[in-house]
This record gives structure tokens, C-alpha cells and sequence, in this order.
């Protein structure tokens, strides 16, 4: 069967629908992408009577420090990778979903096998609705979206087959099935989006207290299919947050300092656009 990895348990990614010539087989190598902690990722293999294409995605949503597309940790193969090494990388132009896009070229090496076992490797981001090959575009193509008010929903498309049959398996592909790939992506696509209402407990400082006891034991006890929830500190965030049973639970720190600042309020509202809650719930006890 194809390779597919576990995703986040509200946020979930399908295998692409194929239509002849391609159809889903097994995983033919052992590489897979490192992209941490994304909200949903997609493994899979495909093959026509030329060969066949890997295809993997890393989709991320209500984006922070610690999950986020755009980082120099997220990579094809890490530096200390034992058996993978990306040789050679450039940009090149290919069809994408039926529109010609710059990609992200890049030859991988497995380095335990000789030098005749290499694979090409196509790589876009996706962002709001934008393909692009680069670092900074995306960043500021994600910043843009926030600000508009359309979240930071984004995704990585990583396509890659053997170096041999490359050249004929990877635009074919591109060009029959990325369609297919964009049409899972967009805010309000069954598929990727999560429906809960989405909980915002704002409170001074997230430590041990009475207020902060309440919160922890909201946040345990609500079904987790009914509601999402947002933890913003004012100020910090402490390891009382470890008390929270729940892995889906996001943290803000805001890092306020004493008095009334003006441009605290533009931070908060650029946050709120952000993660677009449903509820706020206040609980402010002290100053």
C-alpha cells in the first residue's frame, strides 16, 4: 500500500484522485522530507508506464515558533543526514496546475548506494493561493495574508522521482495531477480546514493561580471535537501550561511590558486576525 503519514487529528490531507495513465502503488525509496511539526502531511506514491512520482505535502496552519513552513530546519535532507544529500539545487520553470511556475530544483544523492542512485526533486510553497520557489516570497506572501484577513495557511508541494526518468515523469505529472494537488488546498475545503470554533482565553500571565487553575481545567474537560483553544498571555507563558492534557492547545506570549503601551494594541489585533476566534474569553484578575 501507499505511504501515508498520521496527520493531526482535525486537520487532514487525502490522497490526490488519479486518472489514467497514474495510479497509487507502493513507496519506492526510503526519503521523506524533514518538515516539522506540521498540521497535516500527505506521503504517497504514483506511477504511469514511464515510472513513477513521489509526492509529499506538509500543510501548516495558525502558524508560531514552533510550527511554522518557512524555517532553515525544514529541508530535503538534514547536513548530517547518514544515507541522503542534496548534491545540486536551482530554479528552473515548468507547468503547474495547468500555469507555468518557477520551481525549486534540486538533485538528492543516496549516498549508501553509489553515485548512479539519485533522484530529482521539485519543490513549490503554497501560500493563500500563490506558488512560489522562494523563501522570502513566501514569508512575505504569509504576512500579507494575515494582514488582509486571511490567515497564514500555507503548504509545501514536494514532487520527485529517479534521476533517470525525471525529465519525462515529473512535468507529465505536474501537468496532469496539479490541478488535482491546489483543488485540496484553500480556507473552507472540507479537507483542510478545521471547523471547531476556536476558543481565546486571554489572561495577564499563564502561571500557577486560581484564574489559571480554572482555565486548565476548562480546557481538560470540553469535548476536544466540539472546541479549539488559544492560550495569550498578556506577558509570559510558564510551564504551568505543561498541565494542559491536550496536544492541540496553541500558546501566545505577547511579552507586554508594565504600562500602557500603544503599539500593544495593533500586536493583539494582528494576532486576532491571525487565529480568527470564535469566543474570547477574558480573564484579566490581575493588573
Amino acid at each position: 500500500m501507499s505511504r501515508k503519514s498520521s496527520t493531526s487529528k482535525n486537520v487532514k490531507l487525502v490522497l490526490v484522485e488519479t486518472t489514467t495513465p497514474w495510479h497509487i502503488t507502493d513507496s519506492q525509496i526510503d526519503w521523506r522530507p524533514r518538515f516539522a511539526n506540521p498540521s497535516a502531511e500527505l506521503d504517497s506514491t504514483y506511477r504511469n508506464p514511464e515510472g513513477w512520482v513521489g509526492l509529499y505535502i506538509a500543510y501548516y496552519q495558525n502558524q508560531n515558533y514552533d510550527n511554522k513552513l518557512v524555517t532553515s530546519t525544514n529541508v530535503l535532507a538534514t547536513s548530517n543526514d547518514k544515507l541522503w544529500q542534496v548534491v545540486t539545487s536551482s530554479s528552473v520553470k515548468y507547468t503547474f496546475g495547468g500555469v507555468e511556475h518557477p520551481v525549486r530544483e534540486a538533485e538528492l544523492l543516496h549516498k549508501q548506494s553509489g553515485a548512479d542512485d539519485r533522484y530529482i526533486v521539485w519543490q513549490w510553497y503554497w501560500i493563500n493561493g500563490h506558488l512560489t520557489n522562494s523563501d522570502i516570497e513566501a514569508k512575505w506572501l504569509t504576512a500579507w495574508a494575515m494582514l488582509t484577513g486571511h490567515g497564514d495557511d500555507s503548504a509545501v508541494i514536494i514532487i520527485y522521482a529517479p534521476a533517470a526518468t525525471a525529465a519525462d515523469v515529473l512535468p507529465a505529472f505536474a501537468t496532469e495531477l496539479g490541478a488535482e494537488i491546489l483543488s485540496k488546498f484553500g480556507r473552507g475545503s472540507a479537507e483542510m480546514s478545521d471547523s471547531r470554533p476556536l476558543v481565546a482565553h486571554i489572561m495577564h500571565r499563564f502561571d500557577t493561580g486560581g484564574l489559571e487553575n480554572g482555565v486548565v481545567n476548562l480546557i481538560n474537560h470540553m469535548p476536544e471535537d466540539a472546541y479549539r483553544h488559544a492560550i495569550i498571555a498578556l506577558t509570559e507563558i510558564t510551564d504551568f501550561k505543561k498541565r494542559i492534557h491536550r496536544a492541540d492547545v496553541q500558546f501566545f506570549a505577547l511579552n507586554k511590558r508594565p504600562g500602557h503601551l500603544f503599539w500593544f494594541y495593533p500586536q493583539l489585533y494582528r494576532l486576532f486576525q491571525q487565529i480568527q476566534p470564535s469566543i474570547v474569553h477574558l480573564k484579566l484578575g490581575r493588573a
